[in-house]
């Protein structure tokens, strides 16, 4: 129904003139203004009011508040008067209560119910009037026990027990002389008419209104002007409600809903004797009722104002619009006699007669405009046929470009497809129709899932979604041809985008099944290629443990061979036997380079050689280098110059391949010069904060090289000239190695060289820095000195050497004797271990391979003969790669010193461990002494 009155209105307001519609319009646009004027001060002297007559509710308030407060002050003076009284009589004569408080009619005028004592056991005593109540237990009374722990007076309202009534109790502890509670007077008054607390009939505020005296406390009404309220417990309050206001502290003018949904205005007050508030309240109703009346007044004044002011704008509207209201009639007679080119009177206000004028300018403006539109309505047909005309060239053009692209197309070996986004067929070529068999009709417009079927376009269906959400997709595929037989394609799917959004996507396929077959026959012989290689590195292996099996076999009778001629050179000879066997000792020594570097460069080439990472000093592993051909080098009368200034002594990596780097080019040298000397310089050509690239080169004043003599070095077993082999010998592997070595120290090698001026070795090495403290180590004994020492120091002391071999034994016990020790042997380990049990030694000399129980063995079991964690135990074996030397200083040796057996540096290792041997005992006896 409401929705068929708003459209009647609406229809109503369309069929209406434009002066119904102004005059309608100021009418209401008045009204609004009147109304708004006339609200806006109604509710201005609704705030004045309310204003006003909340004062008066907080005053009435404070008033009740200020009069209950002098009440229940009477009534504690008056149990304060009896107190000291009814004190005294309680300590001397109990008995004489009763009389005594019957005896005061003023006490008994103010507690209309009774006064009575109760002890501090919480009984009845004394009563007045008599009422046969004595002996009764207030031991449960809250009043009471309130006064008994607080030691104040206490004003309760509550039910009475035996009245069961409302009333008022008022409970004074009573203090013995050291500040005890010893019972509690106590007065009661029954909250009935003729009571200062009964409002019920009897107090009123205005004509509705009231009074609720509330305990916070026990959270109840003490007294109302509503007799239904008096002491009933407070109701639920909701938050943000009046009460739950009230309740939280809020004393001030408070309008809203009490709790039983009648608006009203209130104020409280609280009292001073009690945990009471008053509350003054009155209903709104009444409150604003002065008010209604005056806003009656109000509004029907706005309403016949707005009447007055709407029939002001009629009559103007309707002088005003008249003028136009003449035209309009004229336009529409001038239409129905067909004279539109007639101008129209101008008459009536300015607008008016200023609209009328422009109307007849824009009418003679139309007439133009027609003219104009008919001679381009003429010229349009014209352009039309000619551009009918292009369009028709421009098809015929496109057809043979089409053609053009269609034969371009087919020519492609590959095959080309367009797919729409519902991966539909839109183009295929030649190529694409003969590969599944289809006709160009049957092609056009089918679905990818009817052409690939259902296997081939689930594996498809991945990289069609996501080439359509504009990801490239390249893949291969197998698939079976037209003609049954398999073939492979590689696939490109390349997404067609327009304004950012996916349209569909360009398939090109390319048969790729020839390859495909080359690819599984590249396959066959990778899989052969990577079983002759498995064949390699077994055969390498096999190298690797023929070559040591081959190291430990040479020189173990090279050891023989060395050890005895070092015994028989260190007798008293003849000189030419002297010579001989000094010969037969350099012999011997080159034997053993040579068989270092063969088995160096066949580990580089299998690619077993690896590197140490550990914490060195650099000129210590210069000095390693040197020390080797210092004599040679004076020997031959040449000098030797070291430029090591401003390199990092403390570094990381493997020092004994560095020295052996620098002493491969510093014996080269040394074979090819013979006046001048020898410098070895470094450089420090990138520091790091982790590493550092160092630069060594090696620079003498010897024969020199041609170009094409250089190009052959740094080839394994290549010299410059079979001539040099011969004058100068040499195999040509040391700077082969050094090559191989800078090589896996991240750097490289070179030269520069003049014939006839000599040549400049050089490589470089990336070392990492030392990541601790490198302790510096104590200088080498000299052969000559370290022999005399340990002679001097340990001579008599007593050394275990382990070895199978005879004439090794007899080497050994040759060189030890020398130096004054006395030697066992044992040629197995079960048997070393009996001689350690047996009696203790000073040091152990241990071979690596011995019959039943070998060396490594040896060693971890001797490790757990009593005596024998801490003993000297050294390696002295044919073993002498690196990976041996590990293994057996994990099976808990000591050191380790390689067959041949050079005398100094045995010498020098068993005065270290001895003398170190020393130490540790002198150090375990002084700690035995302390404890």
């Amino acid at each position: 129904m409401p929705n068929r009155l708003q459209a009647r209105a609406g229809a109503l307001l369309r069929r209406a003139t434009l002066k119904f519609k102004l005059a309608l319009f100021g009418i209401l646009l008045s009204a609004l203004g009147v109304g708004a004027l006339s609200l806006y001060v109604v509710k201005g002297l609704r705030q004045d009011f309310q204003t006003l007559a909340a004062k008066g509710q907080s005053t009435t308030a404070l008033f009740v508040a200020r009069t209950l407060d002098e009440q229940l002050q009477l009534r504690v003076q008056a149990l304060r008067a009896l107190a000291p009284q009814v004190l005294t009589l309680l300590q001397s004569q109990p008995a004489a209560l009763p009389a005594f408080l019957a005896d005061k009619p003023v006490a008994a005028t103010i507690f209309s119910r009774d006064i009575y004592l109760i002890s501090r056991a919480g009984l009845r005593i004394a009563e007045a009037p008599a009422r046969g109540f004595i002996g009764t237990s207030y031991a449960d009374s809250s009043y009471f026990q309130q006064a008994l722990s607080s030691g104040e007076p206490v004003i309760q309202p509550r039910m009475g027990r035996f009245a069961k009534q409302p009333v008022l109790i008022v409970a004074l502890p009573l203090k013995d002389a050291a500040g005890r509670v010893v019972a509690v007077l106590c007065g009661s008054e029954l909250l009935a008419p003729g009571s200062a607390f009964h409002f019920a009939g009897e107090v009123r505020n205005g004509e509705t209104g009231g009074f609720h005296v509330v305990s916070l406390r026990d959270k109840l009404y003490v007294t109302s002007t509503d007799p239904k309220r008096a002491m009933n417990a407070l109701p639920a309050a909701d938050e943000g409600s009046v009460l739950q206001r009230r309740l939280q502290g809020e004393l001030g003018p408070l309008l809203g809903p009490d709790s039983r949904g009648v608006e009203t205005l209130g104020a409280a007050a609280r009292l001073k004797q009690a945990e009471w508030i008053v509350v003054a309240y009155l209903p709104t109703q009444e409150v604003f009722a002065p008010v209604h009346a005056l806003e009656q007044r109000i509004y029907g004044g706005a309403l016949l104002i707005a009447l007055l002011m709407g029939g002001l704008i009629w009559w103007l509207v309707q002088r005003e619009l008249a003028p136009l209201a003449a035209a309009t009639q004229r336009i529409g007679a001038l239409a129905q006699q067909g004279e539109l080119d007639a101008g129209l009177p101008v008459s009536g206000s300015r607008e008016i007669r200023q609209l009328l004028g422009n109307f007849n300018h824009m009418q003679a403006r139309l007439r133009a405009q027609h003219q104009l539109i008919r001679r381009e309505r003429d010229q349009l047909e014209l352009t039309v046929a000619e551009r009918t005309a292009e369009l028709q060239t421009s098809n015929a053009e496109l057809r043979r470009k089409q053609r053009f692209i269609h034969a371009v197309t087919d020519a492609m070996p590959g095959m080309l497809s367009y797919w729409d986004a519902d991966q539909t067929c839109r183009f295929a070529n030649r190529a694409y129709l003969e590969w599944y068999g289809r006709a160009p009709e049957d092609m056009l417009g089918m679905p990818m899932a009817e052409l690939l079927g259902p296997e081939l376009f689930a594996r498809t269906e991945p990289h069609v979604q996501a080439v359509l959400r504009g990801e490239r997709q390249r893949f291969a595929r197998s698939m079976v041809k037209a003609d049954g037989s398999e073939g492979f394609a590689w696939a490109e799917y390349m997404p067609d985008v327009v304004a950012g959004q996916v349209l569909g996507f360009y398939a090109m396929v390319t048969d790729v099944t020839a390859l495909k077959q080359a690819e599984r026959r590249l396959e066959e012989l990778n899989a052969e290629l990577a079983q002759r290689a498995s064949q390699a590195e077994t055969a390498t292996h096999a190298k690797s443990e023929f070559l040591a099996n081959m190291s430990h076999e040479i020189r173990t009778p090279l050891n023989g061979i060395l050890g005895m001629a070092h015994l028989m050179r260190r007798a008293s000879l003849p000189p030419a036997q002297a010579e001989r066997l000094d010969k037969i000792l350099r012999s011997g020594q080159h034997l053993l380079r040579l068989i270092n570097d063969i088995l160096d460069l066949s580990k580089i080439e299998a690619g077993q050689l690896q590197l140490e990472e550990r914490d060195f000093l650099l000129d210590e592993a210069v000095a390693a280098a040197v020390d080797v051909v210092g004599n040679a080098i004076q020997a031959k009368g040449l000098r030797l110059e070291l430029q090591l200034e401003g390199l990092p002594n403390a570094l990381r990596g493997d020092a004994t391949r560095l020295s052996q780097a620098l002493l491969n080019y510093l014996g080269n040298a040394l074979k090819f010069t013979e006046t001048g000397g020898i410098t070895l310089r470094g450089q420090l050509l990138e520091q790091g904060a982790q590493d550092c690239l160092l630069r060594f080169e090696v620079q003498d004043t010897g024969i020199g090289l041609r170009p094409e003599q250089q190009a052959r070095l740094f080839r394994a077993f290549s010299q410059a000239e079979q001539s040099t082999a011969r004058r100068y010998g040499g195999t040509g592997l040391g700077l082969a190695i050094t090559q191989r070595i800078a090589a896996l120290m991240g750097g490289e090698v070179g030269l520069r060289s003049t014939p006839g001026q000599g040549s400049c070795f050089w490589m470089t090495a990336r070392l990492a820095l030392a990541e601790h403290t490198v302790p510096g180590l104590l200088p080498a004994e000299p052969g000559v000195q370290a022999e005399q020492r340990l002679a001097q120091r340990h001579g008599g002391r007593r050394v275990l050497v382990v070895d199978d071999d005879p004439v090794n034994q007899l080497v050994a016990q040759g060189l030890l004797q020398e130096v004054g020790l006395v030697v066992d042997v044992a040629e197995t380990g079960l048997e070393a271990l009996t001689l350690l049990a047996s009696q203790p030694y000073a040091l152990v000399l241990m071979d690596m391979q011995l019959p039943g129980m070998d060396g490594l063995q040896a060693t971890r079991a001797l490790r757990k003969l009593p005596g024998c964690a801490q003993l000297p135990v050294l390696a002295m074996t044919a073993n002498a790669f690196a990976e041996d030397r590990e293994q057996c200083l994990q099976a808990g040796m000591d050191d380790f010193i390689s067959k041949p057996v050079d005398p100094e540096r045995l010498f020098a290792t068993l005065l270290q461990w001895l003398d170190q041997a020393d130490g540790t005992q002198r150090a375990g006896r002084a700690l035995h002494s302390a404890a």
